[in-house]
């Protein structure tokens, strides 16, 4: 989900992202974490990706429309900009006593 922050609010946004919503999300079947992300480019663009177990849990339930996550975002929020659903790949990291970071 993208947000544009209201001018001199991106930190409380990224702030109020990263610690009162997640815990609202962990009772959600199929929650695995979240992510928030700014640009230097565009800093009033906050994105917070959620990670899901199911797709059609985010498309059914989207977490951003409760009543109780739009009046903690919306004194911060200038515009709720996008919804985007993405699949995920990845390569599972290979466990290794002799692995270099």
């Amino acid at each position: 989900m993208e947000f544009i922050a209201k001018p001199e609010k991106t930190d409380e946004l990224r702030s109020l992202l990263c610690q009162a919503v997640p815990p609202l999300l962990r009772d959600r079947t199929g929650f695995i974490r979240s992510i928030v992300l700014t640009t230097q480019e565009e800093p009033r663009r906050v994105v917070m990706m959620t990670f899901w177990s199911a797709e059609e849990r985010t498309v059914r339930d989207l977490w951003e429309e409760t009543p109780l996550v739009r009046e903690l975002l919306s004194p911060l929020i200038d515009a709720w900009s996008r919804t985007r659903t993405y699949e995920v790949g990845y390569d599972p990291i290979e466990e290794s006593s002799t692995s270099v970071f």
